[in-house]
């Protein structure tokens, strides 16, 4: 195979490189930055375990979306945002809902229902104009009642959540993650 930067034949490749100028500019972000207010929140704590590859299917995705910003207009979908799910990025098998049951480590990723049904949750309470979403099969105690997000990619297809940024300046999404004993905790706050 061919390796980054030479022709499958060894040769040398010629890279041009080009500077592009930022969308929102370091001195907007200074300007806006002491505007910018927690608009909506929302904490979810989890039994670290193997049904979630022991906190990494959940925290991951949030460590991937923290620093997310939304200008007004834009939207936010799940998986776009994530990008692949695969070992090598640091997930591992964990849960899944199989009809009526929950097969403990039969997914790759599983268990990230977690964040991002927070992530929901966080974007909900902002009063953002919200896109694709769906339950669990069945309920979960530790999620609002009606209120949870399920994320998944089948062969068959794909379930994600998503939302637009109806607001009329620039959003951004924060995360923290931590652990105390056998229980995790993802959080995510909008701020704009």
């Amino acid at each position: 195979g061919s390796q980054c930067g030479a022709r499958s034949d060894g040769r040398p490749v010629t890279v041009q490189v080009a500077k592009v100028p930022p969308k929102f500019t370091t001195a907007q972000a200074l300007k806006k930055a002491p505007l910018m207010k927690a608009l909506g929140s929302w904490k979810t704590w989890f039994p670290v375990s193997e049904r979630n590859y022991f906190g990494a299917n959940i925290w991951l995705p949030a460590r991937i979306i923290d620093g997310t910003v939304l200008q007004p207009g834009q939207s936010f979908e799940w998986w776009r945002a994530l990008g692949p799910v695969t070992p090598a990025r640091g997930y591992g098998p964990g849960g899944f809902i199989a009809g009526d049951h929950t097969e403990p480590t039969g997914a790759l990723g599983g268990g990230m229902c977690s964040s991002s049904t927070t992530l929901f949750n966080a974007a909900l309470r902002a009063g953002l104009q919200m896109g694709a979403r769906s339950n669990h099969k069945y309920y979960i105690s530790r999620y609002p009642l009606g209120l949870d997000a399920t994320v998944s990619k089948t062969r068959s297809g794909s379930q994600t959540v998503s939302f637009t940024n109806d607001t009329k300046g620039p959003i951004v999404i924060r995360t923290f993650r931590y652990r105390s004993g056998g229980r995790g905790w993802v959080r995510y706050e909008i701020w704009g």
